[in-house]
């Protein structure tokens, strides 16, 4: 959790263990990021990839917290870049660093509107990663429907229960569920898809929340 993180690294820090802390920075960005406090966020994620003669994969979580904030701001911007980290990430085989960067792309892809290859990346992070956890078999169930494939085709089994509800169609659900974890971003993806006639004011909503959180494009997309 988030007091694990921030002590682990406070740990790391005062015993000169810097390729811990910067793994470890990486981390505490990405829950900074699932949380929608994006300048926190790329704040801490800039401090773990400054840090001086890091190997290069103690840096990757920063990174890909980096790009998943880059994302949500301004695609067009910095689509060489997470390209780039995908190409890095794609062959390693673990799901700790090629699912993060796979929902980056995948998302990146859904707002440039290329549905399409937003599936693919899908397939691709499915393909290559074996013993994906709950969660991560959810959110890539659901940005398979997001994109319109049907997410049982993935076979992926048991789901995360605010991704089983949006993949059976209770998006209003899936968002109450979302926003009980904290987690805007999610929330506001899930209310997007909430019918104008059950919820006149649930796209409003999710545009708030996506402006709160300093996600234009996302905001721009909605």
């Amino acid at each position: 959790g988030e007091t694990f993180l921030v002590d682990g690294t406070r740990y790391a820090k005062q015993h000169d263990l810097d390729s811990v802390a910067c793994n470890m920075l990486g981390g505490f960005a990405h829950v900074r990021m699932l949380q929608g406090r994006l300048i926190e966020a790329e704040l801490i994620a800039q401090e773990a990839i400054s840090l001086p003669n890091m190997p290069p994969q103690a840096r990757l979580p920063a990174q890909t917290a980096q790009a998943a904030i880059d994302v949500m701001r301004d695609v067009a911007a910095h689509w060489q870049d997470i390209c780039a980290l995908w190409s890095r990430v794609v062959t390693m085989g673990e799901p700790d660093y090629i699912v993060p960067v796979a929902m980056a792309m995948i998302e990146a892809e859904w707002l440039r509107g290329h549905h399409e290859a937003s599936a693919v990346l899908v397939e691709q992070a499915v393909e290559k990663c074996s013993g994906l956890s709950l969660w991560d078999r959810g959110e890539l169930a659901c940005w398979y429907q997001r994109v319109g494939r049907d997410p049982s085709a993935l076979n992926l089994g048991s789901l995360a229960p605010p991704c089983e509800a949006e993949v059976m169609g209770d998006h209003a659900g899936a968002a109450k569920l979302w926003a009980a974890l904290g987690m805007p971003h999610r929330q506001a993806l899930a209310m997007l898809n909430i019918d104008s006639a059950d919820d006149p004011l649930a796209l409003s909503q999710a545009i708030a929340i996506f402006d709160h959180m300093g996600a234009s494009a996302l905001a721009s997309y909605a």
